[in-house]
């Protein structure tokens, strides 16, 4: 029979098994290029020309903010992104609309804050999580409420 020490031990090592990542973890540069792929894919479905209009600033900015995440010109593709979402989501499912206002205050974070001070790295995922929510709302409602 088992003592509570013996029990003890098998707990703590069952628990460390189940919580070690199980090669789930990417890169920051795959995660980019996952998102970028995917709105790439949808990219060219047909949608309203205003909601087509909207999106070709945004798809600049993003690739700026990618390749250049550092760099002077965040704080402009910041609002560059920030205008056009404030745009899009009006028109955006109902269902995309909460992450879509969560995108957009972060971008508005970074309009205010200091280029030295922006990070890179944040930069990047917040690019790719805008691919992702593009992507998203062009698979399924494509902004036409």
């Amino acid at each position: 029979m088992l003592s509570v020490r013996g029990l003890l031990v098998v707990a703590i090592t069952v628990g460390l098994v189940a919580c070690a990542p199980r090669g789930e973890s990417k890169s920051l540069n795959e995660v980019v290029t996952i998102a970028k792929n995917r709105f790439a894919l949808v990219q060219d479905v047909p949608v309203d020309s205003a909601v087509q209009e909207s999106l070709k600033p945004v798809v600049k900015a993003l690739e700026d903010l990618v390749n250049n995440p550092r760099g002077g010109g965040v704080t402009k593709n910041s609002k560059v992104i920030a205008t056009a979402l404030s745009q899009l989501s009006v028109r955006a499912s109902y269902t995309n609309r909460p992450a879509m206002g969560e995108v957009l205050s972060q971008y508005l974070v970074m309009i205010n804050t200091p280029a030295t001070e922006v990070n890179g790295a944040a930069v990047k995922l917040l690019a790719a999580r805008t691919y992702s929510l593009l992507a998203s709302e062009l698979e399924t409602r494509r902004f036409s409420l």
